[in-house]
């Protein structure tokens, strides 16, 4: 199989067809050529491209709890960029970007998620369990992430409209410009608001994708169907289930979403669901020996406390014992 210097132009620049890109990288997968069979001037226009855009991309700075969520420098930046480009360049474009999760990449249509901003030019943030933190957009809108969330976001947002993937539970405080909407996608829904405050929760695979708005108006909908969405205000809840039906309830918002200040706030939840909180936001593993207690309710609200101080109140609520050791705590 030939590969010519005009096709992999192509496939680096992200312009070939399904079939030319198929043919490319099932050539690069058999180690039948190398970037040593094109021209040095053409190789060399290649490389330098494929920098500009790794440094222009490295430039772009977001504010995480008043640092800066991107410090690599040129020096630490250019290894990797000299390892990965024997490969491909189209592949220093992916690592360099952090794509971690498919359905970021994978949608077709009109209005399926595919940005209006090109790919390459976004960044994604993660943040791991045990961890909470906030960022702000190119447009000023401030996003609090909670434990395991990912957020994709563009160095800067398009004319048209303003478009973020997420994966994991965040809360929104989104700038209002009636011209240019906002737009999240997460796998499965579509929520577009204009400028309002809410929470998106993806993380419970048991529930499907919560919605709880705290502030204006939200339309909610299942991205691959936009006919199936409802419109949502102030302490209302919706929930897309992996049935595709919609749930909508009256709320208190403003307790449901109290996690964005560090505070842990149940009303009459099962202990089965606290633990399901607790785990990633302590970053530990929590076995119940005594099953019934998981049905067991209770109505909690702390402001981050340690987790010892948590379970000894639990403990003296359900009367239960417990002992923790390393990231492992279990309750008898």
């Amino acid at each position: 199989m030939k590969i010519t210097e005009a096709l992999f132009k192509k496939y680096i620049e992200g312009e070939c067809t399904e079939q030319e890109k198929r043919l490319v990288e099932e050539w690069l997968n058999s180690g039948e050529g190398t970037l040593s069979d094109f021209s040095t001037r053409e190789v060399a226009q290649m490389k330098e491209r494929t920098w500009e855009k790794l440094e222009k991309r490295h430039q772009f700075r977001l504010e995480v709890s008043g640092e800066s969520a991107f410090k690599e420098s040129k020096a630490t930046i250019l290894p990797l960029y000299r390892k990965v480009f024997r490969y491909a360049a189209v592949a220093v474009m992916a690592i360099s970007l952090g794509f971690t999760s498919y359905y970021f990449l994978s949608t077709t249509g009109v209005d399926s998620g595919k940005p209006s901003v090109a790919l390459e030019d976004y960044q994604t943030i993660s943040n791991g369990r045990g961890q909470r933190k906030s960022v702000e957009l190119p447009d000023g809108t401030t996003v609090w992430l909670n434990n395991d969330t990912q957020i994709k976001v563009p160095e800067e947002f398009s004319e048209e409209e303003r478009i973020v993937y997420l994966a994991g539970h965040a809360h929104f405080h989104v700038i209002r410009n009636p011209e240019k909407p906002f737009i999240i996608y997460t796998e499965g829904t579509k929520t577009q608001v204009l400028g309002t405050s809410f929470d998106i929760n993806t993380n419970d695979p048991d529930l499907g994708t919560e919605i709880i708005v705290t502030s204006g108006k939200v339309v909610f909908s299942e991205k691959n169907n936009l006919d199936n969405r409802v419109t949502l205000t102030v302490d209302q809840r919706a929930v897309i289930s992996d049935e595709k039906t919609i749930a909508l309830n009256e709320v208190d918002a403003q307790r449901l979403t109290a996690w964005k200040t560090d505070r842990l706030v149940f009303d009459d939840e099962t202990l089965g669901g606290i633990i399901k909180v607790l785990e990633p936001w302590y970053n530990v593993r929590i076995h119940v020996e005594n099953t019934p207690l998981l049905e067991e309710r209770l109505t909690l609200s702390y402001e981050n406390p340690p987790l010892k101080k948590l379970l000894e109140r639990m403990s003296k609520m359900l009367d239960f014992e417990y002992r923790v050791v390393g990231e492992a705590v279990t309750i008898q």
